[in-house]
């Protein structure tokens, strides 16, 4: 805020410019709008300040194309409310320069410095671009606008949304404002400026500082605009006259409202028909034109004549106005015969398909013999076109000029409509693309990841409505870049660089694929499904030991169940048997188990409290085993709900039961029925994740997804906390994640990896 709330007080302002067209090197402007007393009491002052780096013909038209637009738009706005209807004038103007700058006329917008403002009672709202200076003075104090706003004064312009960044504040009773070119603050300095302004009326130190600076080398461009909020009656106080040294040289000021002759140029630089020139042309042949059928030479312009209109020698007046007039019949007359030429002839066309299929025999005969006609048509219009005299011919070759010049006309003025159209729907696309970016950051702040998903998505459905052509590329990428970051941020992507290689297995076994890992203590142990080697990797002192057992009774190893102590690993093998490796004998130990179907599909096995828990697929079900002497009794059935487990890759034991699906789904099951777990979406999408993890005392839920190279944690409530992906987990099996829950130890394809979790 600029200042505290008050009651509604007018504003005093003025403005002073120094600047000469022939000389500056750059093109600067002052407005300040003369509203009617409705508007102004509406909508209050608008000001304007501008400095184009440069002496092109074309900056004095985007001048007043951008005071014309803003004008017009504000002023007429429906909206009471200023800064709305502030905002909504930009836009326009925007739209309108766009266009311009589509036309091919764009050389001025890295030179442009502008200032818009518009102040109505206690308000105050200022868009600005490029190099130019707004002040506050408040009392003894002077405060820069565009530095408290934290706007980066000099940015690259956006062609699409050359006004973009509004600054909004208020005004206190006696507060000065200031806005001024570069320049005046090279010559002037800031403290003097102040001194100068605070404590005098707007007038009196605007032709201060014009009359000091009014000698200075002329190649400059000063100018500045000064207004003051009317102070309360009370608080007011006499104003001290400023020493002003008239010089008798008067600064070429350039108003806007001078430029009125320069409007019907921008007007046609701005229309996308090429309507206006072809007009011009037209009108510059047809002049010509009948002066060559008159047998006489143009005559110059009243401007050029040596001599008065009275001395001016009789050409037969009456003679020569009632040929221009017949010269114009004849050529309406011609335009009015070919365009009901053209339909007759489409309607003989017509015909003459209808009659060849009436009458099919007759109509071949007629076709055979039709290039005989053409020619002979062709023939007869060039003997009557080389008979005419040449006054004719140059009119009948201007009447098809003419039509050609029409119908090009219509064509682009089409093109050009939908040119514009596109345009307009592009740029509004670019500002709801943006919009729903600054809604992204809002709800990532406030920790709303799901609302940030949702909008995610609807910018890119909003990204894909852009026309894919060559000229909107850059922001295209622009946007799937910003997006990808925002969806990184949503997403929670940790991206591991440089995961740790503790040990590759294929140097312990040649040929050796491995799988099944579990860590007891500091050894993390691995299994080979080909030969029933067991390999532990010690974390300590980085050595691996290798048990190898072909025992052929029990078949080979498949899968692995979580040690509940630091003695036996549980195993289940190809041959429908479940097994136990003793870590003190590295014997392998057949257990007794019976299982309630022989037809069946076991996809996961885990312990918990003693008991076994079987995931069969085929049989839609999962198993709980108890533990007797032996090994494990007879299977229930644990599933009360009726659910699909057909598609169920891995499970984890807590006291509850999760269960993972192929499309990345996790079931939470209590004493054997379904409850309520909303996982938050996430991108990429699983697909067929493999294993799945989490303990009594964790409040995480691991899933390995080897598809999408990473390894994905929630909270168990749903929560998404993060995923870590990296290129070099490009074949993940399995994965243990430490007592600590601070260390991921992965396998991926015969390589054992580490690395750190994120600190939350």
């Amino acid at each position: 805020m600029l200042g505290r709330k008050m009651n509604k007080h007018g504003i005093q302002v003025d403005k002073f410019l120094i600047y000469d067209p022939d000389k500056s090197q750059s093109t600067g402007n002052v407005f300040i709008s003369h509203p009617t007393p409705v508007e102004e009491e509406t909508f209050g002052k608008l000001l304007i300040i501008t400095d184009i780096h440069s002496q092109d013909r074309i900056n004095q038209d985007v001048i007043n194309t951008i005071q014309e637009e803003l004008k017009k738009h504000y002023y007429q706005s429906s909206d009471l409310n200023i800064e709305t209807a502030f905002e909504n004038a930009l836009q326009k103007t925007n739209d309108k320069l766009h266009q311009l700058i589509q036309d091919g006329l764009a050389n001025w917008v890295d030179k442009l410095n502008i200032i818009i403002a518009v102040i109505k009672d206690n308000q105050m709202h200022i868009t600005q671009v490029g190099n130019l200076h707004a002040y506050l003075i408040h009392g003894p104090k002077i405060v820069d606008i565009l530095e408290i706003s934290e706007t980066p004064a000099e940015l690259e312009i956006n062609p699409l949304k050359i006004f973009s960044n509004i600054i909004s504040g208020q005004l206190n009773p006696g507060d000065y404002v200031l806005f001024c070119t570069a320049s005046l603050l090279d010559f002037i300095s800031l403290e003097k400026m102040k001194r100068t302004i605070f404590g005098s009326r707007p007038q009196d130190s605007a032709a201060y500082i014009e009359n000091l600076l009014i000698d200075t080398n002329q190649k400059t461009t000063f100018a500045a605009i000064i207004a003051q909020a009317i102070p309360d009656a009370a608080d007011q106080k006499q104003y001290m006259p400023l020493n002003l040294e008239h010089s008798e040289y008067s600064a070429p000021q350039v108003s806007m409202d001078e430029m009125h002759s320069r409007e019907q140029k921008t007007s046609e630089l701005m229309t996308p028909s090429i309507w206006p020139v072809i007009k011009k042309s037209i009108s510059s042949i047809t002049g010509k034109t009948k002066g060559l059928l008159n047998g006489k030479v143009l005559q110059k312009s009243s401007q050029d004549k040596p001599y008065p209109e009275k001395l001016r020698p009789a050409l037969k007046p009456r003679y020569t106005e009632q040929k221009d007039k017949n010269i114009i019949v004849t050529i309406l007359l011609f335009i009015w015969r070919f365009i009901k030429g053209i339909f007759v002839l489409l309607g003989k066309v017509l015909i003459g398909i209808f009659k060849f299929f009436k009458n099919f025999k007759e109509s071949r005969q007629q076709v055979k013999n039709l290039p005989d006609k053409i020619a002979h048509t062709l023939a007869k219009w060039i003997n009557q076109f080389l008979s005419l005299t040449a006054s004719r011919k140059i009119l009948l070759l201007i009447a098809f000029l003419l039509i050609f010049a029409f119908a090009q006309s219509i064509v682009t003025l089409g093109e050009g409509q939908e040119k514009e159209k596109t345009i307009t729907e592009y740029s509004q696309v670019v500002i709801d693309i943006e919009q729903k970016q600054a809604e992204i950051d809002a709800s990532l702040i406030y920790g709303d990841d799901q609302k940030a998903f949702q909008l995610l998505n609807e910018a890119r459905s909003l990204l894909a409505q852009l026309p894919d052509k060559k000229q909107y590329q850059d922001t295209i990428s622009q946007f799937n870049q910003s997006l990808q970051q925002r969806a990184d941020k949503i997403n929670h992507v940790v991206e591991v660089t440089e995961p740790t290689e503790l040990y590759d297995f294929a140097t312990a076994e040649e040929g050796a694929s491995v799988r099944g890992m579990v860590q007891i203590r500091d050894k993390i142990f691995a299994f080979n499904p080909n030969n029933n080697s067991i390999y532990g990797f010690d974390l300590e002192s980085k050595e691996t030991d290798i048990v190898t057992n072909t025992t052929e009774e029990i078949g080979n190893l498949q899968l692995r169940a979580t040690p509940e102590d630091n003695n036996y690993i549980t195993y289940y093998t190809n041959a429908d048997k479940v097994v136990r490796f003793s870590l003190s004998s590295s014997e392998f130990e057949e257990r007794d188990i019976n299982f309630a179907n022989q037809d069946k599909t076991i996809k996961y096995i885990e312990s918990y409290a003693g008991r076994l828990y079987v995931l069969d697929t085929k049989n839609n079900a999962i198993f709980r085993h108890n533990n007797i002497a032996t090994g494990y009794a007879e299977g229930a059935s644990w599933v009360q709900d009726d659910l699909d487990l057909t598609d169920a890759t891995a499970l984890t034991v807590d006291g509850n039961i999760y269960v993972l699906k192929a499309n990345g789904e996790i079931w939470k099951l209590t004493q054997g029925r379904k409850q309520d777990l909303a996982m938050n979406q996430i991108e990429p999408a699983f697909n067929n994740p493999t294993s799945l993890f989490t303990k009594t005392d964790s409040e995480k839920i691991y899933v390995l997804d080897p598809e999408n190279n990473r390894l994905v944690i929630f909270n168990k409530q749903g929560k998404l906390i993060n995923q870590y992906r990296s290129d070099q987990f490009d074949g993940l099996k399995d994965f243990i994640v430490s007592d600590d829950e601070n260390t991921i130890y992965l396998l991926n394809k015969t390589r054992l990896y580490s690395f750190d979790l994120a600190t939350e």
